[in-house]
């Protein structure tokens, strides 16, 4: 994981949440990443189908990750998509919520 200061806050906080060594704070970053990325193609394919059911459920992963890394702006974003996807909200921009959460996590996914 490249060393900028968006993974260092993400450092910082999983330090100060778990108390964990660095070194296993270092091999689990990114790890952490891989899977989010792995959730934002989910979401995707969700979007392509418009599946709020699935939405909900997607942004409800999401946001648990998020939170896990300490990203609090960009879990609200998921927790937006989960809330409108658990409503099955057919009107709901998803494909536009997913971008606004792609540009918010631009520079961790790099």
């Amino acid at each position: 994981m490249q060393n900028n200061r968006k993974a260092d806050s993400i450092r910082r906080y999983i330090k100060s949440q778990f108390d964990l060594p660095d070194d296993q704070i270092e091999s689990m970053i990114p790890l952490f990443l891989a899977t989010l990325a792995e959730y934002l193609t989910t979401l995707d394919q969700a979007c392509a189908a418009n599946d709020p059911a699935e939405l909900g459920r997607v942004g409800h992963t999401i946001k648990g990750a998020l939170l896990n890394l300490g990203l609090h702006q960009a879990a609200e974003i998921a927790l937006t998509i989960e809330q409108r996807g658990k409503a099955a909200d057919h009107a709901a921009d998803y494909q536009a919520l997913a971008a606004e959460l792609r540009d918010t996590l631009a520079g961790y996914l790099d």
